[in-house]
């Protein structure tokens, strides 16, 4: 299974971030405590963030995890709204090439 790249720890993503879309700019503080599920929801445990400035028309984040390819913002349900790929160890984009994070 080789192919399968390495799921990299939240602990190796927390910290300041750059994220950069089609409508601005603004930080992700990425922190690796956990995020509040909306009530009910069966998804897994997502770690919490703080949005520093404006980004412009972003889709609802609530929380954070890392995903085999990289890592991804979720909603309040738990649900991904932004996956992101890594595309080195700094930088991240997504599938769709919109939005980039990158180490701040």
């Amino acid at each position: 299974m080789s192919g399968i790249p390495a799921l990299e720890g939240a602990a190796a993503l927390v910290g300041r971030w750059e994220l950069a879309g089609p409508h601005g700019a603004c930080t992700l503080l990425l922190s690796a405590d956990g995020a509040r599920l909306e009530a009910g929801s069966l998804a897994a445990p997502m770690h919490s963030l703080v949005i520093e400035g404006d980004c412009g028309e972003l889709p609802e984040i609530a929380g954070w995890r890392p995903i085999p390819l990289g890592l991804e913002l979720d909603d309040a349900r738990g649900f991904a709204t932004l996956v992101f790929e890594r595309r080195d160890g700094q930088a991240y984009r997504t599938t769709d090439g919109r939005w980039s994070l990158r180490r701040d």
